[in-house]
């Protein structure tokens, strides 16, 4: 390396680029293209040059890149690519001088070659696999008698379905036995691939048939295209193509492959047909039985969609439709020519349904044809059908009103409308909907005070109103007497009436309940004698015929607390009335104060039986008249005083 110019360097300067001297150097190469595993070669050097260094793979930063070496052969280049092979040196006068050239460096891979075809006129036709991703210029063939080399660019191949042929001639002794020698080759490089020997043998007579293709599946897609999967055997290139329906001919698409899947943009609203062909070598055709696509109409009407396609219009031989409703198989047929029918199971108005018709065929293969799928919107112009059946109860002092929809053409989307009278005659307003669902809670219905009657309707999602419900009745229980309960006779069912009627009693003390048959009564007088019971808590249940009951409200009876108070007592020792005392019953808080008759306090007591002994002081109390106050609370909280005369005798 230049001593000069080595220590000058800029290590980020391209010295390719910009040498940075006055004189330049100069070499010549055997070739500019060499292939992988070769090395480039100076054959010479600009005359004059001294201290001349060479570095074959330059990297464009300075002058630091390791491998400089005064030889004019490099090592082999193992990788394809290209290289820059700069010189540095001194010149006359002692001056630096740089130069620089690029060398590309090729691939140099294996052909893929199939085995020879031998067809009529003593020809041979050998595939090439690969030409879309060989880097050669192009490939050259010996065929082995005599002819001048054969070299044909890759361009030329690929036009001809990437296939090479030669026709032998007939002289030459008639041999019928050559080998053919084949590799791929540069224009501008010294090299070539490994060679590849067939054996060409010219014994046959007549051209061998191509495998017959086959169309496997047919759909028609939604986008408008129609997906074709295809079967081919070997390497022959499969053309597709589509019968033209002015016509009736069939021409080609422009696609071609191997075997796998087409596409085509087209006109899904009408039949299409389809062929797929295929020539071998030795030009001789196959095609695949005709497949024809399916298309698919409906139209919804009232609980019913009607479903329509034209008969198969294909050669192929025919096995069965299958119809397929929402992605489920709903029917299958067997004619070729039936080409209606009829979905009326279970049509929901506003349901959307989707189906796509399936034909099964089987010619050389088995065939599936698949139409594209079409939806309509289910209807139904019949008046909705009423409800099947209402109730209405009183559950935790909240009513709850549920109905059930008809069995027979019940709808899968509707709401229903709440409409509420205050008692039976009264006019039905609207207070609530609901939304696919049958139990309304009334949160605003003051059970305790009166009866409320309720009706439903529901509307299907097509607008269809059902006809109102009969009215139903929640049972309000009260009393109308001073001694009975009473409540309403109403029905709260529908359809039907109250069985009976069971008379709940809780028992408030012990937490317990007892229960009364009363039959198709609406009064009952209970028995209040119970001197330990101030409440009675009641509640009616009704049942129909089918045991559904309708609780009503409770309702509580209470007795008052009942006060015995004498107004005079002789508290004199001989046993009899010698205290003043109070006697209740439901007493649950007490007190008593007697009061002389300067309305001062002698006596206090908060039990009953704790009674006065006529002691005022530790004295007797004199004769004569005092005064008594009595307060009470009883069981149920309720307060209750009394003030009255006493007469003290002695």
């Amino acid at each position: 390396m230049t001593p000069g110019l080595a220590q000058t360097a800029d290590p980020n300067n391209n010295y390719c680029v910009n040498p940075l001297t006055t004189k330049p150097g100069g070499f010549t190469l055997s070739s500019n293209q060499i292939c992988a595993g070769s090395p480039a070669t100076i054959t010479g050097s600009l005359p004059g040059l001294v201290n001349v260094n060479y570095n074959y793979s330059y990297s464009g930063k300075g002058l630091t890149d390791p491998g400089y070496t005064p030889q004019t052969v490099s090592s082999p280049y193992s990788k394809p690519g290209s290289y820059t092979i700069i010189q540095i040196g001194t010149g006359p006068g002692n001056v630096p001088v740089v130069a620089c050239q690029v060398v590309q460096v090729v691939d140099v891979p294996d052909l893929l070659v199939g085995t020879s075809t031998n067809c009529s006129g003593r020809t041979a036709v050998i595939p090439i696999q690969n030409t879309s991703t060989l880097p050669y210029d192009g490939i050259a063939i010996d065929w082995g008698d005599g002819t001048p080399l054969d070299k044909q660019p890759l361009s030329s191949i690929a036009s001809q379905n990437n296939r090479v042929s030669h026709t032998y001639a007939s002289g030459g002794g008639g041999f019928l036995l050559f080998s053919a020698v084949l590799y791929g080759y540069y224009n501008n490089a010294p090299c070539k691939s490994p060679p590849v020997v067939r054996p060409v043998n010219l014994q046959a007579t007549g051209n061998p048939p191509p495998a017959q293709p086959a169309v496997v599946s047919l759909k028609t897609n939604d986008d408008g295209t129609i997906s074709i999967n295809y079967q081919a055997t070997g390497t022959d290139p499969v053309d597709l193509q589509q019968k033209d329906p002015a016509s009736g001919t069939y021409k080609s698409t422009g696609q071609t492959g191997t075997g796998g899947y087409f596409t085509v943009k087209t006109d899904t609203k009408q039949v299409q047909c389809f062929k797929v062909t295929t020539k071998n070598a030795c030009g001789v055709s196959a095609e695949s039985d005709e497949v024809c696509s399916l298309v698919l109409m409906a139209t919804a009407a009232s609980k019913q969609n009607n479903l329509s396609w034209q008969a198969y219009a294909g050669t192929t031989p025919f096995f069965r439709y299958r119809i397929y409703r929402n992605g489920t198989p709903s029917g299958t047929i067997n004619n070729k020519n039936t080409t209606t029918s009829v979905d009326n199971g279970q049509i929901d108005c506003g349901a959307p349904y989707c189906y796509y018709l399936e034909a099964t065929l089987r010619g050389q293969t088995e065939t599936t044809v698949t139409s594209a799928p079409i939806c309509v919107t289910g209807i139904n112009t019949d008046p909705a059908p009423a409800l099947q059946n209402t109730f209405v109860s009183i559950e935790n002092g909240v009513v709850r009103l549920q109905g059930t929809l008809p069995t027979a053409s019940a709808p899968g989307q509707y709401t229903a409308i709440i409409s509420r009278a205050d008692g039976s005659g009264s006019p039905f307003q609207p207070i609530g909907t609901l939304t696919n669902s049958l139990v309304y809670l009334d949160n605003t219905a003051n059970v305790k005070q009166q009866s409320y009657c309720y009706q439903v309707t529901y509307q299907t999602t097509c607008g269809l109103s059902s006809s109102p419900t009969p009215p139903v009745c929640t049972i309000l229980l009260n009393s109308k007497t001073p001694t009975g309960i009473d409540w309403t006779a109403d029905t709260p069912f529908v359809p039907g009436s109250v069985a009976s009627y069971i008379l709940e009693t809780l028992d408030t003390d012990n937490n317990t309940t007892t229960f009364l048959d009363l039959g198709s009564n609406t009064h009952f007088d209970p028995d209040l004698t119970d001197p330990k019971l101030q409440i009675y808590q009641y509640r009616i249940v009704a049942y129909d015929a089918n045991g559904t009951p309708s609780y009503s409200n409770y309702y509580e009876v209470r007795q008052e607390p009942k006060l015995f108070i004498p107004n005079a007592f002789t508290p004199n020792g001989d046993g009899a009335n010698d205290t003043f005392g109070v006697v209740g019953i439901f007493v649950d808080q007490f007190s008593l104060t007697i009061y002389n008759r300067w309305g001062e306090a002698i006596f206090h007591a908060t039990d009953p039986a704790n009674a006065w002994d006529g002691q005022a002081g530790g004295q007797p109390a004199p004769a004569g008249d005092y005064t008594y106050r009595v307060e009470i609370a009883d069981q149920t909280g309720k307060r209750t005083a009394k003030s009255g005369p006493i007469l003290l005798i002695r």
